[in-house]
């Protein structure tokens, strides 16, 4: 957030009172986020394990992560819509490493030179963040089960072999599909 708020900041700001309103929230997340994570790593400094906090941050961070890349590309209006497009203007070069190769045009090769293409990567990324592995899921039941002392759910093949499990799996798509 604080690289978007940067180029924002050195357009001349948003006239666009929404957008505004926008920006700012995302900021107030962001502080959110920051102090959870100083508050997990004061934890791990005295040889705490994190708890479900950690849950909450990956949550939180994740979902702040698409509203971010979301107002970068509403930022520049119709355009947002194209390839390599975002705020214009320098991303420091430790905000664009990733665990894989951004293979966006850069420069005079872009539609968009003065767009640095972490904006066009991040938005078409920052999905896959909630849904990969069943993210989005699992660190919800966590908290459920941690936090709010829900139960877990049942597992209806508790003490199946594979195969019997697999047969009842079978069974059940059969009847579903008749």
């Amino acid at each position: 957030m604080s690289h978007l708020l940067e180029l924002i900041r050195a357009s001349g700001g948003l006239s666009d009172a929404n957008q505004r309103q926008r920006a700012a929230q995302l900021y107030i997340e962001s502080e959110v986020l920051r102090l959870g994570r100083l508050r997990t790593l004061s934890a791990r400094l005295q040889g705490k394990t994190p708890g479900p906090e950690a849950s909450f941050q990956k949550i939180q961070g994740d979902e702040h992560g698409q509203e971010v890349m979301a107002l970068a590309k509403e930022l520049v209006g119709a355009n947002g819509m194209l390839a390599g497009s975002g705020p214009a203007g320098d991303v420091p070069r430790n905000a664009r490493s990733g665990p894989t190769e951004i293979r966006f045009p850069r420069g005079d090769a872009s539609l968009f030179p003065d767009v640095d293409p972490i904006w066009h990567y991040g938005f078409l990324f920052a999905p896959a963040l909630t849904v990969g592995g069943g993210t989005f899921a699992v660190q919800r039941n966590i908290i459920a089960e941690q936090v709010l002392g829900l139960p877990r759910e049942m597992n209806v093949e508790q003490g199946l072999t594979w195969r019997a499990t697999r047969q009842v799996r079978s069974s059940k798509q059969t009847r579903l599909s008749a």
